[in-house]
């Protein structure tokens, strides 16, 4: 199983169109201008809302809800649109206590990718306020050509597959987790597939199923196969996994596990590679030497590579490093109300820095420090996961504020992907948006032909 955080666009297969123009149908649940609870249909790389110049992609789109006692209710759609961010979407009311699983289909008809021609057919499922108690109940959609069905089975998320009602072995799925981590994972020959330990959260998952010589015309088009995508939501309640494991081990073991997940290089040998620099409107091209012990040169940049450049190539490595945690002499849970989107607050013992953290699911997923007359949080809202399983930022903040005052000095946004060389994840692509005192910066860093030194491949 193959797993990596999802970027901003997602591929729809590899072979087919490039990334940038992978678009599927997705049902959700959201809440209408007047408060009241709506399915809404969009047209996007992921389940959120797709741009108002693809909503005519959806026509024609058939939609329906199923109810409590089984009753299938047709869905009249019409256009919703957010003119300030650009986006839109198909929307329906719903009944907000009866609806069970909510479904559409939709033929985008003839596509053309070099010489193939294929007709693209879309499906989209959301199952609306389950338990897994109930997934038996409400998985299988009889109306959809290409269905994905969950399940819990042995503290595990299993997804079987069915075209026409039959298991599909050999299909593709893309898991986004309740962490915003996606998994890659393909069905058996029962059609099924699955992953371990499901936690309670949202789910967006997304199988494609080809028929290679289901040839025929659509539209006065003609094409030499079919393809059908099909899409799920769900936000599946606690299934005996996640937050509740922190109450059953110490707040210093919870947060040890924390950061002995991380990916670090260990017995790094140093590496070298090219780099591409760009601040706002300018860029460079040069090197980038790492040695073992951790310190970065710089060739080729000039004075585009300043002290906030630097500073964060100096930090992406540092956290790198075996380690780079703070010492402590244990950690306290901090007493709460609820249950915190990020996870379980953890107070370091008699540490100057004063060190608070969140932890959730085994990922660190907040730190907050004093450090000297300012105070910062990091806040992490993807992760990516490497071949051992251990983790690696994909998009955090980090933000600064006046310890005393209490106002907001800076914030940066960071988007960052990785790859691997021998065993180890370097980064590919590292993206910085700053703003401070009334402006702004954005950075981006580009690395390739990673060599490693000492004599090691």
């Amino acid at each position: 199983m193959k797993m990596f955080v999802k970027p901003c666009v997602l591929a729809l297969v590899a072979t087919i169109v490039p990334a940038a123009n992978a678009h599927f149908l997705w049902v959700d649940v959201d809440t209408s201008t007047d408060n009241k609870p709506e399915a809404r249909f969009y047209f996007c790389e992921a389940a959120t809302p797709g741009s108002d110049k693809l909503l005519d992609r959806l026509d024609p789109t058939v939609a329906w809800v199923l109810l409590g006692n089984n009753e299938l209710l047709d869905l009249s759609l019409s256009a919703w649109r957010d003119e300030d961010e650009g986006t839109a979407a198909l929307v329906a009311p719903v009944p907000a206590s009866d609806a069970r699983s909510i479904e559409a289909r939709c033929c985008y008809g003839v596509f053309t990718h070099g010489k193939t021609s294929m007709l693209l057919n879309y499906y989209a499922k959301h199952l609306n306020r389950i338990s897994p108690a109930d997934l038996p109940n409400v998985s299988v959609a009889e109306r959809l050509a290409l269905d994905i069905r969950p399940a819990i089975a042995d503290d595990r998320l299993v997804l079987e597959v069915a075209f026409h009602g039959k298991p599909a072995e050999n299909v593709p799925l893309v898991v986004t987790d309740s962490q915003n981590v996606d998994h890659e994972i393909e069905t058996n020959t029962q059609g099924q597939a699955s992953l371990a330990a499901p936690v309670s959260g949202r789910y967006a998952i997304r199988a494609t199923y080809v028929e290679p010589n289901a040839s025929g015309e659509y539209g006065g088009k003609p094409y030499s196969q079919t393809r059908h995508i099909s899409t799920l939501t769900m936000t599946l309640a606690a299934v005996g996994t996640g937050e509740a494991t922190s109450d059953k081990i110490s707040a210093t073991e919870l947060l040890n596990e924390a950061r002995g997940a991380r990916a670090v290089w260990n017995a790094f040998p140093g590496v070298r590679a090219k780099m591409t620099l760009e601040v706002d409107n300018r860029a460079a091209s040069g090197t980038i030497t790492i040695d073992e012990d951790g310190t970065a040169t710089l060739e080729g940049f000039g004075d585009l590579a300043g002290t906030f450049v630097r500073e964060q190539i100096d930090s992406m490595i540092m956290h790198r490093m075996p380690g780079s945690t703070v010492e402590d002499t244990g950690a306290d849970y901090e007493p709460e109300t609820g249950t915190h989107a990020l996870g379980r607050k953890v107070r370091l013992a008699e540490e100057r820095m004063g060190s608070v953290y969140r932890i959730k699911d085994g990922v660190i997923t907040e730190v907050n420090r004093v450090m000297g007359p300012m105070r910062f949080t990091i806040s992490v809202m993807r992760i990516k996961r490497n071949a051992e399983g251990k983790y690696l930022p994909g998009v955090f903040t980090v933000s600064f504020w006046d310890k005393n005052s209490g106002n907001l000095l800076s914030t940066h946004t960071y988007s960052q992907t990785w790859r691997r060389v021998g065993p180890f994840d370097f980064p590919e692509d590292l993206i910085i948006v700053s703003a401070e005192k009334n402006t702004r910066r954005v950075v981006k860093m580009h690395f390739s032909d990673y060599k490693l030194l000492g004599g090691k491949k």
